[in-house]
């Protein structure tokens, strides 16, 4: 019977205290004895190693030659806190996870890290003359492998987003143009449309957001092989959903008005509808299906 180290078979680190080890001794006792697993065939043979890793490491030369016969112990991985090398990191690994060479990587190749707001949100800045590369990492499947690549690198959930600019001072302005936008929002009053000195959101509105999701959804489809098939059709829709999410989510934070919203939102579904040939009920009733399971819903 294969036994983990004496250490791991006890529960206790590889530098605990004598008294560590021996009230871990007489924990895993009362759990092990013979007489409590009847049932268990292995149970005298692991009461007896458990008995053997207790009389090793309670003699500190016999631990010792012990000690010498173990692996290094596991290191932690390294966590990246950064925007910058995490972005560079990043961008390693999706090009080493991919099958292809993609427009992604370029992509992830010419956009500047700029900040990590609140601890879970990597702010991406691209120059607007490669605006039209940022489609390549808004894609449902794109966009999740690069989050999942961020969050294992940074040790903790941590998603991006790509803004039109390259600087902080950049961020900031549109930043507080979209504080501003929700505050009269909230105050009762209608959205703006004209935009505020300084804005760089593509107009003070949500129209930017919606016109390059409306570009990329054209993209992607155009991007898809053996678009005869209906799962190929389907796969398209499904993977478009998480980009048409974001950009409600973006836009509502913007602060747009909700028949707005919903006007813009209705466009886009009617023409991932007329891409895929499906019915516009249809990829709505989706949509609203992926947004409930967003929510613990259905």
């Amino acid at each position: 019977m294969t036994q983990p180290d004496y250490y791991a078979f006890l529960g206790v680190a590889r530098d605990a205290s004598a008294e560590q080890i021996n009230k871990a001794f007489r924990e895993r006792a009362l759990v092990l004895h013979p007489d409590k697993n009847k049932t268990d065939p292995d149970a005298a043979k692991k009461f007896k190693y458990l008995t053997q890793a207790y009389q090793v490491l309670t003699d500190p030369p016999r631990r010792t030659k012990y000690d010498a016969t173990l692996p290094p112990p596991p290191t932690e991985p390294q966590v990246i806190t950064g925007p910058a090398p995490l972005w560079q990191a990043a961008e390693k690994l999706f090009l080493e996870q991919s099958a292809r060479y993609t427009p992604a990587v370029d992509a992830m190749r010419v956009s500047h890290p700029l900040t990590i707001e609140n601890d879970n949100l990597l702010i991406v800045g691209i120059d607007p003359v490669r605006s039209s590369l940022t489609g390549y990492l808004d894609t449902g499947v794109t966009h999740n492998h690069v989050r999942k690549i961020l969050t294992e690198l940074y040790g903790r959930p941590l998603d991006f987003r790509i803004i039109k600019g390259t600087t902080l001072e950049e961020w900031e302005t549109l930043k507080n143009a979209e504080e501003r936008l929700r505050s009269r929002r909230a105050g009762g009053r209608s959205a703006i449309t004209t935009p505020p000195a300084g804005d760089t959101s593509g107009g003070g509105n949500d129209s930017a957001l919606w016109d390059e999701l409306m570009e990329s959804l054209s993209r992607q489809w155009s991007a898809v092989e053996t678009r005869g098939l209906p799962q190929a059709r389907a796969r398209y829709i499904v993977e478009q959903l998480p980009s048409l999410a974001r950009t409600e989510d973006q836009a509502r934070a913007a602060g747009a008005a909700d028949d707005t919203l919903q006007r813009n939102l209705a466009r886009a579904l009617e023409r991932l509808a007329s891409l895929s040939g499906m019915e516009s009920a249809v990829v709505a009733l989706e949509y609203l299906r992926y947004r409930a399971r967003m929510l613990g819903g259905i």
